[in-house]
């Protein structure tokens, strides 16, 4: 049975799931799993959780320093990182995100939200970003997984009256694997892969819908 699961699993290519909840694809307003796993997808973070036990490994960042009094935090960001209209994911790009993880307070913000202030992102230059913690938390670089980066061009031309939440819900501007195919709000979501992505790996499939229930 199992051979033939695998042989199967092998034969993919698009992946359908069934979900209930309130579904939308803001990274910095979705908190909800099946939204994380969507935006785990079409967004990335400064880096990633891999192996077990699960250890912070790096994702838009291919490197890191931490400050002996575990205050600072500098990421060299990955020069090959690029969003998918081809612009650099650059320090500016971290910071603007960051700024409006704190700016908005949803989503996974409370993780990061009540150690960082309003000046703890800072450019270095275009490929190194430093993040300050306003008090000691030893997990930060175990959430960062979960404070994804938005393309801020996109972000900034949609903004509209409510920092771009309305546009980011149903479109997504982002440098992951997967993007945005179709959005039909309250029926179904379809996430096809990305051509040449910046990144490598990601398994066999060339898409994903999630099916909204009720």
């Amino acid at each position: 049975a199992c051979l033939l699961f695998d042989a199967a699993l092998a034969r993919a290519q698009t992946l359908t799931m069934a979900v209930e909840a309130p579904f939308g694809l803001d990274p910095h307003y979705l908190f909800a799993g099946p939204n994380m796993a969507a935006a785990r997808n079409v967004y990335d973070s400064l880096v990633r959780v891999a192996e077990n036990p699960p250890k912070p490994v790096p994702g838009l960042a291919e490197s890191w320093t931490v400050s002996l009094d575990g205050m600072e935090y500098t990421f060299k960001l990955n020069p090959k990182a690029k969003f998918w209209d081809g612009s650099p994911v650059d320090a500016n790009a971290v910071k603007y995100s960051f700024d409006r993880i704190q700016r908005l307070k949803k989503g996974n913000g409370w993780m990061v939200n009540s150690v960082l202030g309003p000046d703890s992102v800072s450019v270095v230059d275009a490929g190194t970003v430093k993040i300050k913690l306003a008090k000691p938390f030893v997990a930060f670089l175990h959430v960062l997984p979960w404070q994804w980066i938005v393309n801020p061009k996109d972000a900034e031309a949609n903004k509209g009256a409510d920092d771009g939440q309305t546009w980011l819900r149903t479109n997504v501007s982002g440098s992951g694997a997967f993007k945005l195919k179709r959005a039909e709000t309250g029926n179904l979501y379809e996430l096809e892969r990305v051509a040449n992505a910046w990144q490598s790996g990601g398994g066999n499939l060339t898409g994903a819908i999630w099916q909204i229930v009720r």
